[in-house]
């Protein structure tokens, strides 16, 4: 059984749509995974069940040519797409296969989280949908068992890697502040109060993950990670004291292993993006305007009690 998986939208995007590999295999046994999606996923995907991984290194037409030219020499049993978007939509369509499921989307549209999504087959649209009051892996789920026809269970992938939340640094509180999309982001202002807040308060060791330099080499008073290798940060998160982190890529593997954590959101559902634990989170209009007296109660229930 061969199956292809395609995510060209976000990190984010692609580590869910792997949380459908443990799924399929348990329905499939002997199934090959083949996935689709953007070369900076490239940092986790070796840490997943995966036989072969295709990266997409930008896009737009003359990639999704050449996307099309590897498809064209392949076939596969089952293709999936759990999110929407052009780019999604065109390869899902253009690979050859049995049988196909997606979210169709062939216009650009923002803040598709907000709307209801139905899953369309080679025959078109189904009566199987998706809306905004359900969690990110019933996208899965319920993909998953229309194709199979069967009951399924859909759980964010564990990585290949040690993970170890014992015996870690409960002195240090991490903040992860970046996203791609603006209005995801946290303030480097606010990111500054935060840091001097919890350090003043708690006695706790910043560390800001700041993959884009952001911040540059030279911020007086705040730290960074030793290094950015993918295991070494999720080591560092699990074991922290706590996870501050805003709607990004991170947030969901830390959900997954159960770290202390605490979502920082302004446009996206937090209940569609956390799935497991208490789910403590801070919902604000806009990240723009965020300020400590919206976070300092949730902090300190926190760090209180550790």
């Amino acid at each position: 059984m061969n199956i292809l998986l395609v995510s060209a939208n976000a990190m984010g995007d692609t580590y869910l749509t792997c949380s459908a590999i443990e799924t399929l295999k348990n329905l499939y046994p002997e199934s090959r995974f083949e996935l689709i999606t953007l070369k900076e996923c490239g940092a986790f995907t070796d840490y997943l069940e995966l036989n072969n991984v295709y990266f997409i290194q930008k896009r737009g037409a003359a990639e999704l040519f050449r996307v099309r030219n590897y498809l064209s020499a392949r076939s596969y049993d089952f293709v999936f797409s759990f999110f929407p978007g052009r780019m999604n939509s065109l390869l899902v369509m253009q690979a050859k296969a049995e049988s196909r499921y997606f979210y169709r989307s062939l216009s650009r549209v923002e803040d598709w989280y907000r709307s209801e999504q139905y899953v369309y087959d080679n025959s078109g649209k189904t009566e199987t949908v998706w809306n905004p009051g359900m969690n990110y892996l019933d996208r899965i789920k319920i993909i998953v068992e229309l194709a199979a026809g069967a009951a399924a269970e859909v759980r964010k992938p564990l990585f290949s890697f040690p993970v170890n939340k014992q015996g870690g640094n409960r002195d240090e509180v991490i903040i992860n502040f970046d996203s791609r999309e603006e209005n995801r982001r946290m303030e480097k202002k606010f990111v500054l109060e935060l840091s001097e807040y919890i350090s003043r308060t708690f006695r706790k060791k910043i560390v800001i993950i700041d993959f884009n330099r952001k911040f540059g080499n030279k911020t007086g008073g705040l730290n960074f990670p030793e290094n950015y290798d993918f295991a070494d940060i999720m080591n560092l998160i699990v074991s922290s004291a706590l996870f501050i982190s805003v709607d990004s890529f991170l947030l969901h593997p830390a959900d997954a292993y159960g770290a202390r954590l605490l979502g920082i959101f302004g446009p996206t559902n937090p209940r569609s993006v956390l799935s497991y634990g208490k789910r403590d989170y801070v919902k604000v209009n806009s990240l723009k305007n965020l300020s400590l007296e919206d976070v300092a109660g949730k902090i300190r229930e926190k760090l209180d009690t550790e």
